[in-house]
Protein backbone atom coordinates (compact mmCIF):
# COMPACT_ATOMS: atom_id res chain seq x y z
CA UNK A 1 0.00 0.00 0.00
CA UNK A 2 2.93 2.35 0.56
CA UNK A 3 3.60 2.91 -3.17
CA UNK A 4 -0.06 3.87 -3.68
CA UNK A 5 0.10 6.33 -0.81
CA UNK A 6 3.21 7.96 -2.27
CA UNK A 7 1.62 8.23 -5.72
CA UNK A 8 -1.61 9.73 -4.36
CA UNK A 9 0.21 12.23 -2.12
CA UNK A 10 2.31 13.31 -5.10
CA UNK A 11 -0.79 13.58 -7.27
CA UNK A 12 -2.51 15.67 -4.60
CA UNK A 13 0.32 18.21 -4.41
CA UNK A 14 0.65 18.39 -8.20
CA UNK A 15 -3.07 19.11 -8.48
CA UNK A 16 -2.77 21.84 -5.83
CA UNK A 17 0.09 23.39 -7.76
CA UNK A 18 -2.07 23.43 -10.88
CA UNK A 19 -4.78 25.40 -9.04
CA UNK A 20 -2.50 28.30 -8.09
CA UNK A 21 -2.56 31.32 -10.38
CA UNK A 22 1.01 32.58 -10.02
CA UNK A 23 0.28 35.93 -11.65
CA UNK A 24 -2.57 36.53 -9.18
CA UNK A 25 -0.33 35.44 -6.30
CA UNK A 26 2.38 37.88 -7.35
CA UNK A 27 -0.05 40.76 -7.80
CA UNK A 28 -1.72 40.18 -4.42
CA UNK A 29 1.19 38.86 -2.37
CA UNK A 30 0.86 41.41 0.44
CA UNK A 31 -2.83 40.78 1.16
CA UNK A 32 -2.40 37.01 0.83
CA UNK A 33 0.59 37.03 3.21
CA UNK A 34 -1.38 39.09 5.73
CA UNK A 35 -4.34 36.71 5.48
CA UNK A 36 -2.11 33.67 6.01
CA UNK A 37 -0.48 35.29 9.06
CA UNK A 38 -3.86 36.24 10.53
CA UNK A 39 -5.19 32.73 9.92
CA UNK A 40 -2.20 31.12 11.63
CA UNK A 41 -2.43 33.40 14.66
CA UNK A 42 -6.23 33.27 15.03
CA UNK A 43 -6.54 29.52 14.44
CA UNK A 44 -3.68 28.82 16.84
CA UNK A 45 -5.25 31.06 19.48
CA UNK A 46 -8.71 29.51 19.14
CA UNK A 47 -7.38 25.95 19.23
CA UNK A 48 -5.07 26.78 22.15
CA UNK A 49 -7.98 28.15 24.17
CA UNK A 50 -10.11 25.10 23.40
CA UNK A 51 -7.31 22.67 24.31
CA UNK A 52 -6.59 24.61 27.49
CA UNK A 53 -10.30 24.54 28.40
CA UNK A 54 -10.35 20.75 28.22
CA UNK A 55 -7.45 20.49 30.66
CA UNK A 56 -4.16 20.47 28.76
CA UNK A 57 -1.19 22.54 29.89
CA UNK A 58 -0.50 25.87 28.22
CA UNK A 59 2.55 24.49 26.40
CA UNK A 60 0.82 21.43 25.01
CA UNK A 61 -2.26 23.54 24.19
CA UNK A 62 -0.16 26.04 22.25
CA UNK A 63 1.69 23.31 20.40
CA UNK A 64 -1.56 21.49 19.63
CA UNK A 65 -3.10 24.75 18.49
CA UNK A 66 -0.25 25.28 16.06
CA UNK A 67 -0.67 21.75 14.68
CA UNK A 68 -4.30 22.56 13.88
CA UNK A 69 -3.73 26.09 12.56
CA UNK A 70 -3.52 25.53 8.79
CA UNK A 71 -6.55 25.48 6.54
CA UNK A 72 -7.65 21.97 5.61
CA UNK A 73 -7.71 20.42 2.16
CA UNK A 74 -11.51 20.28 2.13
CA UNK A 75 -11.46 24.06 1.68
CA UNK A 76 -10.42 23.52 -1.95
CA UNK A 77 -13.72 21.76 -2.53
CA UNK A 78 -15.69 24.45 -0.70
CA UNK A 79 -14.03 27.22 -2.72
CA UNK A 80 -14.74 25.45 -6.02
CA UNK A 81 -18.39 24.86 -5.10
CA UNK A 82 -18.71 28.49 -4.00
CA UNK A 83 -17.27 29.72 -7.29
CA UNK A 84 -19.41 27.45 -9.47
CA UNK A 85 -22.59 28.30 -7.59
CA UNK A 86 -21.90 32.03 -7.74
CA UNK A 87 -21.51 32.50 -3.98
CA UNK A 88 -17.97 33.88 -4.28
CA UNK A 89 -16.28 35.91 -7.01
CA UNK A 90 -13.32 34.84 -9.11
CA UNK A 91 -11.10 37.18 -7.04
CA UNK A 92 -12.28 35.57 -3.79
CA UNK A 93 -11.72 32.11 -5.28
CA UNK A 94 -8.13 32.85 -6.32
CA UNK A 95 -7.44 34.53 -2.98
CA UNK A 96 -8.84 31.52 -1.12
CA UNK A 97 -6.80 29.05 -3.17
CA UNK A 98 -3.61 31.06 -2.66
CA UNK A 99 -4.21 31.36 1.10
CA UNK A 100 -4.94 27.64 1.44
CA UNK A 101 -1.82 26.69 -0.54
CA UNK A 102 0.44 29.03 1.41
CA UNK A 103 -1.10 27.82 4.64
CA UNK A 104 -0.27 24.23 3.75
CA UNK A 105 3.20 25.20 2.55
CA UNK A 106 4.14 27.32 5.56
CA UNK A 107 2.53 25.27 8.34
CA UNK A 108 5.68 23.17 9.02
CA UNK A 109 7.65 26.39 9.61
CA UNK A 110 4.87 27.76 11.85
CA UNK A 111 4.79 24.53 13.86
CA UNK A 112 8.58 24.56 14.23
CA UNK A 113 8.46 28.18 15.44
CA UNK A 114 5.78 27.38 18.02
CA UNK A 115 7.66 24.24 19.12
CA UNK A 116 10.77 26.36 19.67
CA UNK A 117 8.74 28.87 21.69
CA UNK A 118 7.20 26.07 23.77
CA UNK A 119 10.56 24.52 24.57
CA UNK A 120 11.80 27.68 26.31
Amino acid sequence: MEPFRVVFVGLFFVSIGMLINLRFLGENLLIITILVAVIFVVNTAINTIILRAVGHSWRSSLYGGSLLSQIGEFSFVLAAVGLHSGIITEYAYHTTIAVICLSLLLSPAWIALIRKLCSR
